[in-house]
């Protein structure tokens, strides 16, 4: 027993190197482990977004074709399909934000038809002028 006690005393510098090295280890790969986890999270994040942004646009051309009904209704089409793939996908999602969502593409496009159709009006008026 005193021969490992006097081996611990005369190697105490070495060992104790030794064992901030390891620890500087564990700590450098727990932080990188950390970082990967959160790029992932992040990663998912953003394809998850890309999928709904898709969805929604493809429901909304959806709902356009819809000649009878209101654009509340129409709205309510669109939410409530977007909410359905989500919940069968366990996406996260907030309600809000993706009603919110809806309101800025359905404007968005609204903006794009009304500049194609003035496009186009103007066109035919040079059309029928000459």
């Amino acid at each position: 027993m005193k021969d490992v006690i006097n081996y611990v005393i005369n190697h105490l510098d070495y060992l104790l190197s030794l064992a901030s090295v390891f620890i500087c280890f564990i700590l450098s790969l727990i932080i990188n482990i950390k970082k990967i986890k959160s790029l992932k999270s992040k990663n998912k994040d953003i394809s998850n977004n890309e999928v709904i942004n898709n969805l929604l646009l493809e429901f909304i051309e959806d709902a356009e074709s819809f000649k009878n009904y209101s654009g509340v209704e129409k709205k309510e089409y669109v939410l409530t399909k977007i909410n359905r793939y989500l919940l069968d996908n366990n996406i996260n999602f907030d309600v809000n934000k993706i009603s919110e969502k809806i309101e800025e593409l359905i404007k968005l496009t609204n903006n794009v038809n009304i500049k194609k159709e003035i496009s186009s009006n103007k066109y035919i008026s040079k059309l029928t002028e000459d």
